[in-house]
């Protein structure tokens, strides 16, 4: 795991609180090697939401709960990578190339 994915996690959730969820994810994807603190807060400014709000719910530490549950959950159900597909209740563990996981999708959905 990213030493630095908890971290971003949090930041996403209390982005995601005000409504820029998925800016937030993309900024984070595009800037993968950078999750430090500084860069976090630049992150959540560029999404154009109060970064003073989203420091209080951050420090409220209700969001590190949060994700820690649901890593929790994610290595309890096999989700031990990024990324990890479950299709019909089975996680899909072959080639990640389009015609491969294309044609498993199409096999597996019209069963």
């Amino acid at each position: 795991m990213h030493p630095h994915a908890e971290q971003a996690a949090e930041m996403a959730e209390a982005v995601g609180i005000h409504g820029k969820f998925w800016e937030m994810h993309d900024l984070l994807y595009e800037h993968q090697r950078d999750l430090g603190d500084q860069a976090l807060l630049e992150y959540a400014t560029q999404t154009g939401v109060d970064t003073q709000n989203v420091v209080a719910t951050l420090e409220g530490g209700e969001l590190r709960e949060r994700v820690q549950r649901d890593l929790e959950s994610a290595i309890r159900n096999g989700a031990n990578g990024t990324p990890t597909f479950f299709v019909n209740g089975e996680r899909y563990d072959d080639s990640w190339t389009y015609e491969p996981f294309a044609e498993y999708l199409t096999t597996t959905l019209h069963q």
